[in-house]
C-alpha cells in the first residue's frame, strides 16, 4: 500500500531527526488531459535552507516532471521531502486543522502522489521524478507542510537552557561572613569548571561532525588511537584541577568552621516534629512557633557573632538558611555547635531540610537580622512579656487540653497551701503528649512529671505542694512550643 503523508517529514538517518519541511504551495491545473498524454518536463531545482524549501514553482503542467532535491543546511542533518495531494473542494488549511487533530494519523486520509524526494544529507542533493498527470482534468494543490517551527523551537530551546540552567544555579552572595566565603568557593570551582565544559562539550560536537556517516560512506572509517602525549594531558589537567579545589576547600570550610570564642548572642536550637525553639540563654527567655501554623522567629544583630546549639528532641531534623549558603544535621543525643556573623539586614526564610515525617515541609521558620539596637529593644519586649504573664487562680482543681499540638492555656494558677489536682486532655489521636513542671524554662530542676500517654486520652494527677511562685510547666515531648506559666498564689 502507498503511504501517504501530509507533512513534509524530516528524518535523521541515524534516528536522530525526523523532521516535517515546510516549504511551497503550488496548484496543478488540468483541464481534459488524457491519460496518454505525457510530458519530459524540465529539471526543477527545489532545495531546503534553514529549515525552509525554496525554488517551488507555483504551477506546473500535467505531465511527469524531474526535481532536484538539496539538502542545503549549514547543520548536519538528513531531509526527505514527501509530496501530499489536496483533492478539489479542500483547502491547504484543511491538512494543518487535520495533522493537528488527529496526529500521525491523519496521514492515510491524504492521496499520496507517489516520488518521495530524498533523503538527502547536508551538502547532498538527490534527482527524483514526480507523475503529475490527474487523468480527470481535476485540479490538485500539493503543500508541503512543516512542524518545522517546533523543531527551530527545539534547537533554540537546546542553545538556551544550557545559559539559562547556569543563570538559575548562581548561588546569592550569602547573608554572612561565612556564607561569603562558601559563595567565593562557588566562583573559583565555576571558573575551574567552564574550560572542562567548554571544551568537553566542543570536541563532543565537533567529533559528531566531522565523523558523520556520508550518504555514499558504506565501509569502516580511519581508526586513530591515543598518544603518550594524550594519555598525559588526559591525567595530568584533571589532577591539577582536583588537587587545586581540594586545597581552596579545605580552607574555606576550616574558615567557615572555625567558632568565635566570644559570641555575643547564644541560642540553643531546639528541633521536634514538625516546630522549632529557640532559647536565648543569656537573655533568659525563649520564642516558639505554633505547630502547622505559625513559624518560630529567630531575631539576631547585624554584625554581631552569635552561637547556635543544636538540639533534636526526636528524629534528625536539618537547620537550613539558604540565604547563609549553610545547613547543619540536628541529631537526637548530641550538641552541634557552629558560629556565624550576619552581616545584611533582612528577613530570611529557613527550614528543616531533613526528611522528618507527614509534616516536614511545615517545620519553617524565620530568622531577621537587626540592628543592635533594635535587637536590644526586642529582647527587653520579650522579657517584660514573660514577665506580665498572670491569670486568675483557677483553684485547687486544675484541667488543661492539648489538641493540635497545643495548649488550650499558657497560664494555670492555684492557691497555695491545699491540695491540687489537675487533669490533663490529650485529643490529638495517635501523639503522645505529658504534662511536666520546673523551676523555669531552663529546666534546672523538676517539680512534676506525668508519664507520656497518647491521644485521645484523659490523665488525673496529684501537684505537689509548692511555695508561691511563678513556675514553668510543658509538653517535654514538643517542648516550649507547648509551655505556659504555673502561679501558685500567696496566702
Amino acid at each position: 500500500m502507498a503511504r501517504s503523508d501530509p507533512l513534509g517529514r524530516s528524518r535523521g538517518k541515524n534516528a536522530v531527526w525526523r523532521l516535517l519541511a515546510v516549504a511551497a504551495v503550488f496548484a496543478l491545473v488540468s483541464t481534459g488531459c488524457s491519460k496518454s498524454s505525457s510530458s519530459s518536463g524540465t529539471l526543477t531545482t527545489v532545495f531546503v535552507q534553514k529549515f525552509r524549501y525554496h525554488g517551488m514553482p507555483s504551477t506546473l503542467k500535467s505531465g511527469l516532471h524531474q526535481f532536484l532535491f538539496q539538502n542545503k543546511e549549514s547543520l548536519p542533518i538528513t531531509h526527505e521531502m514527501i509530496p501530499v495531494a489536496l483533492p478539489s473542494g479542500k483547502k491547504a488549511q484543511d491538512i494543518i486543522n487535520d495533522a493537528k487533530s488527529k496526529g500521525p494519523d491523519s496521514e492515510d486520509e491524504w492521496l499520496h502522489i507517489g516520488g518521495d524526494f530524498g533523503p538527502a544529507d547536508t551538502g547532498a542533493g538527490v534527482v527524483e521524478t514526480l507523475d503529475l498527470r490527474t487523468g480527470r482534468g481535476e485540479t490538485l494543490v500539493l503543500r508541503i507542510l512543516s512542524a518545522t517551527r517546533g523543531a527551530r523551537r527545539a534547537i533554540v530551546l537546546a542553545c538556551v537552557m544550557p545559559v539559562l540552567l547556569l543563570g538559575t544555579s548562581c548561588a546569592q552572595a550569602g547573608a554572612t561572613v561565612q556564607g561569603q566565603k562558601i559563595h567565593g568557593l562557588y566562583v573559583v570551582i565555576a571558573i575551574m569548571a567552564a574550560p572542562v565544559f567548554i571544551g568537553v562539550e566542543g570536541l563532543l560536537l565537533w567529533s559528531v561532525f566531522r565523523f558523520r556517516k556520508r550518504q555514499r560512506d558504506e565501509g569502516i572509517g580511519p581508526q586513530t588511537f591515543g598518544s603518550t602525549r594524550a594519555l598525559v594531558i588526559f591525567f595530568v589537567v584533571p589532577a591539577v584541577i582536583v588537587a587545586t579545589l581540594f586545597a581552596l576547600g579545605e580552607q574555606t570550610l576550616a574558615s567557615v568552621q572555625k567558632q568565635d570564642p566570644a559570641p555575643v548572642v547564644t541560642i540553643r536550637a531546639e528541633g521536634f516534629q514538625w516546630e522549632w525553639t529557640f532559647y536565648y540563654l543569656n537573655e533568659g527567655f525563649f520564642v516558639s512557633g505554633k505547630t502547622l501554623h505559625v513559624p518560630a522567629l529567630m531575631v539576631i544583630p547585624v554584625d554581631e557573632p552569635v552561637k547556635i546549639e543544636l538540639h533534636s528532641r526526636d528524629v534528625i531534623h536539618s537547620f537550613f538558611v539558604p540565604a547563609f549558603l549553610f545547613k547543619r544535621d540536628v541529631i537526637p543525643g548530641r550538641t552541634n555547635t557552629f558560629t556565624f556573623t550576619a552581616n545584611k539586614i533582612g528577613t530570611f526564610p529557613a527550614q528543616c531540610a531533613e526528611f522528618c515525617g507527614l509534616w516536614h515541609s511545615k517545620m519553617t521558620f524565620i530568622v531577621k537580622v537587626v540592628t543592635s539596637t533594635d535587637y536590644s529593644a526586642w529582647t527587653e519586649q520579650q522579657i517584660k512579656a514573660v514577665q506580665r504573664i498572670s491569670c486568675p487562680s483557677h483553684g485547687p482543681a486544675l484541667s488543661i487540653t492539648a489538641k493540635d499540638i497545643s495548649w488550650n492555656t499558657n497560664c494555670l494558677a492555684a492557691p497555695a497551701g491545699k491540695p491540687t489536682s489537675i487533669t490533663v486532655m490529650n485529643k490529638d489521636a495517635g501523639i503522645d503528649h505529658n504534662f511536666a513542671i520546673y523551676d523555669s524554662f531552663s529546666q534546672t530542676k523538676k517539680f512534676f512529671q506525668t508519664g507520656r500517654f497518647q491521644g485521645v486520652a484523659t490523665r488525673a494527677e496529684q501537684l505537689p505542694k509548692l511555695p508561691p511562685g511563678h513556675y514553668y510547666f510543658q509538653c517535654d515531648v514538643h517542648g516550649p512550643s507547648m509551655s505556659g506559666v504555673y502561679i501558685v498564689e500567696g496566702k
